[in-house]
């Protein structure tokens, strides 16, 4: 029947048996440089027999120089010589002969350059001792003519699988095997109550130890097979102890602890003996093993990081001279873990403890990973960075987890101080322009990011808009002093944090009604708007420190002038948005009237766009996309916005707001209303070059113009004359009285500048304007006007249109001596050219 204790038996024997396979594995990691010891041992013999048939060669020819004959060799058949044929002798001395067959018994070289030059010797070397006929044979001869390569590709051959099975795969099932029959003979013996205590632990010593020596016999010719079987011994002697303490305390914690540390340092020594890496890890695996195997749960962490201290310093430095990386990879992710386990779940008020140790390890890795760069001077391994970013993101975590709950907020203050840790080795780096840039970059990188990071974790949000808007301009500044790419890349990093900083202020103020209600913001000083304008400060200084650079400068993704562009159009809608955010703010907190809050808005909109027309009106590269938008904002002004303020007018009449200075306050909107319409007009024949789109300008602009002039008469009407009562009647006398004088005005001038400027556009658009009147006039407002308004219209239009009438008969002159007077000076320059032909 199942027992409880048999499960846990199956479950100590499988534990035991991946851990014996977990030593397997690596005792396997030479195998590969077992492998490449072999092949070589093969290829120097191939080599020697190479050299021994080749010196048989050369008896053959002294003994022809002493008319002999020749050499009698198993691969060769013997030649008949007939007595009449002249024998040959070499005329090259001894010394020579020798001097070719030492190139003949060069070693296979791997290059190809040095492997070309191999066989060229070689040629070299058979024409000078050999005649036609005899190299000819040795070329046919399969053993003499025999290469390395060749031998090389035979070897490669060859059945590597068997050879895997055999001598790798075996032994380890074996050493399995072997252990785990020993763990089962050991079981049953102390389940019969043949071995006391005592005697098991000595079982199991003796066991490991013979194991070990065996091991040690054969770690000459068997290599990965000794490693294996020491590993397994080292295993055995660590499970030995570990029971002895654990199941039948037969020895004290303190020393099982001791006998721990012995064996890891005997294994350490076997591994510094024997050259085996794998034996190093397991010796490291076993050092960190060892508390786990005598803990309590009522360990002392002081003890536990001084001794990971020590551990880590024997080994790191046995790492550092073998050069074993995997030792040191292995040591910093154990380390880690521990330090981590113990802070998650054992750590209270051992704050200074937590801290010094973090710093050791801190230090302790670093040091490790520097010493290897300036050792090995090579550029940035993948496991220095990774050391270096691991082990300072893992002193910053820890540390803010150890002052979570502080009383006062130091978060700022670690995350500054890490920084510094960084900054010292970065100052090293400096001094020593031969080592590679990377870690450098690394470095300030780091430096940097924590820089950056200390502001949102130390302050609020505003402090950390301005900071970093700083920062960007320093960031920048040090690129164009010292080439580095990292403060290139970190300063569009920073410059987009500034951004997204600034944004999440505005939402958090701006944005936020409640915030408005709880804690309103003094109008203009307040920090919100200062830090607005801070940041569109650095975005212009970001500017003028990119207009000395050189056009096409690469630039992170894009190039100088690419970068320079987008933050123009960045500063153009900070500049545009700080001062009407504020604005709206404000306006909002003191005028409940949506009308008022709109014209204020729009009046800062028209003025704001004005203010960029005037600068930018000889910008070449600006000139045609600023025709569009200030002819769409022109006409928004003349539909939408003299709406809004006629609704302003009728909100002041019926006493909605209190009085008209809230209304003429849309007079200073006007100056930019006037500005748009001669942009408009001065810049038609740049933004158009046909004739076509320039006429319609001028009927856009005197459209627009005719619009906002009517609406402001209707407001000037009501403010000088209107009240509740009459509001409506001063209306219908401002459209039916008022319009027809207004338009005839505008139709005068207009005439008056067509005649003085030439333009038949406008005067075509004046004689429009005055048959929209006429028909106004005689078909709508005659029926409904007073008998005064009536008379003051009429006699007003007509001597208007008798006016204009005279004009046009007076520009009908005008024009005819002006063609006249073409006419003659063209008449008068053909004769004076007709004289001078005939002369």
């Amino acid at each position: 029947m199942f027992d409880i204790s048999d499960f846990f038996d199956l479950l100590f024997l499988i534990g035991f048996s991946c851990f014996i396979a977990l030593i397997f594995f690596l005792g396997s990691l030479s195998s590969k440089t077992r492998k490449g010891f072999e092949g070589l041992s093969k290829q120097f013999k191939n080599v020697q027999e190479e050299i021994a048939i080749l010196r048989g060669l050369l008896e053959k020819n002294d003994a022809k120089n002493e008319g002999a004959g020749i050499l009698s060799h198993e691969s060769y058949k013997p030649k008949e010589v007939h007595d009449e044929a002249p024998i040959v002798t070499s005329p090259y001395a001894p010394a020579e002969l020798e001097v070719a067959a030492s190139m003949l018994a060069q070693e296979p070289i791997e290059s190809e350059s040095e492997h070309s030059e191999s066989e060229h010797s070689e040629s070299e070397a058979l024409a000078l001792i050999y005649t036609a006929e005899e190299r000819d044979e040795i070329s046919h001869n399969p053993l003499l003519s025999k290469k390395p390569e060749s031998i090389k590709k035979e070897k490669k051959e060859k059945n590597d699988f068997e050879k895997y099975i055999g001598e790798n795969l075996l032994s380890k099932i074996g050493i399995a095997t072997l252990v785990l029959g020993i763990a089962y003979f050991v079981k049953h013996a102390i389940d019969q109550d043949w071995i006391n205590e005592i005697g098991r632990v000595a079982i199991g010593i003796l066991t490991g130890a013979g194991i070990i020596a065996v091991a040690h016999k054969l770690r000459d010719n068997y290599r990965t097979f000794s490693s294996i079987l020491v590993g397994g011994g080292i295993a055995i002697l660590y499970v030995t102890i570990t029971l002895a303490f654990r199941e039948y305390e037969i020895f004290s914690q303190t020393v099982a602890f001791i006998l721990l540390i012995a064996i890891t340092a005997f294994s350490v020594l076997l591994s510094v003996y024997y050259d085996r890496k794998e034996l190093a890890l397991f010796s490291l695996l076993g050092g960190f093993a060892s508390p786990l195997m005598i803990s309590t749960g009522a360990g002392n962490y002081i003890v536990l990081f001084s001794y990971i201290l020590i551990l880590n310093t024997g080994m790191l430095v046995l790492a550092y001279i073998k050069n074993w990386r995997a030792v040191s990879f292995v040591s910093y992710v154990f380390t880690q873990a521990f330090y981590w386990v113990w802070l998650l779940n054992s750590f209270h008020d051992q704050t200074l403890g937590a801290i010094i140790f973090g710093l050791l390890f801190f230090v302790q890795f670093y040091l490790l990973a520097f010493a290897e760069h300036f050792n090995n001077k090579q550029k940035l391994s993948a496991f220095q960075a990774f050391v270096i970013l691991g082990n300072s993101l893992s002193l910053f975590a820890s540390s803010l987890y150890i002052y979570a709950d502080y009383a006062v907020n130091v978060k700022g203050v670690i995350t500054i101080g890490i920084a510094l840790l960084n900054a010292l080795p970065m100052w090293v780096l400096f001094r020593r322009q031969e080592l590679d840039k990377n870690m450098l970059y690394l470095l300030i990188a780091l430096v940097l990011g924590f820089v950056s990071l200390a502001v949102p974790i130390q302050l609020d949000g505003y402090a950390i808009s301005m900071f970093w808007a700083v920062e960007a301009i320093i960031l920048l500044w040090l690129w164009q002093k010292s080439a580095i790419k990292v403060f290139q890349v970190g300063f569009v990093i920073v410059e987009v944090l500034v951004l997204l900083s600034l944004f999440m202020d505005w939402t958090k103020v701006y944005l936020n009604y409640h915030a408005l209600e709880v804690s309103p913001l003094s109008v203009v000083l307040n920090r919100i708007f200062i830090t607005g304008l801070i940041v569109t400060a650095s975005i212009y200084c970001n500017i003028y420190l990119l207009n000395k650079e050189k056009k096409g400068t690469s630039f992170f993704i894009s190039d100088v002038k690419g970068i320079k562009f987008g933050l123009q159009i960045i500063g153009l809608i900070l500049l545009f948005l700080v001062p009407f955010l504020e604005l709206t703010y404000q306006v909002d907190r003191f005028y409940d009237t949506l009308t008022f809050r709109q014209s204020i808005y729009g009046l800062y909109i028209f003025t704001f766009i004005a203010i960029m027309a005037i600068y930018r009106w000889k910008k070449a590269a600006f000139r045609s996309l600023l025709y569009w938008i200030l002819a769409i904002t022109a006409f928004f002004y003349s539909s939408f916005y003299m709406a809004i303020i006629n609704n302003l007018g009728e909100e002041v009449i019926y006493g909605i707001m209190s009085s008209w200075s809230y209304f003429a306050m849309h007079y200073l909107s006007l100056p930019s209303f006037i500005l748009f319409l001669i942009y408009l007009l001065k810049n038609k024949d740049a933004a158009f070059k046909s004739p076509t789109p320039q006429n319609w300008v001028y009927w856009f602009v005197c459209l627009l113009a005719v619009l906002v002039l009517s609406v402001e008469m209707d407001n000037l009407l009501l403010l000088l004359f209107g009240n509740e009562n009459n509001i409506f009647v001063v209306l219908y006398n401002s459209h039916t009285i008022g319009y027809p004088i207004l338009w005839a005005v505008c139709s005068f001038v207009l005439m008056l500048l067509g005649m003085r400027q030439e333009i038949k556009t406008l005067r075509i658009i004046s004689l429009s304007l005055f048959g929209l009147i006429i028909g106004k006039l005689y078909l709508i407002d005659v029926w409904s006007m007073s008998q005064t308004g009536r008379i003051v219209a009429f006699i007003f239009l007509g001597m208007v249109l008798l006016f204009v009438s005279f004009l046009y008969q007076k520009l009908k002159r005008l024009l005819a001596n002006k063609t006249a007077l073409d006419d003659k000076n063209n008449d008068n320059a053909e004769t004076k050219e007709n004289e001078e032909i005939e002369k």
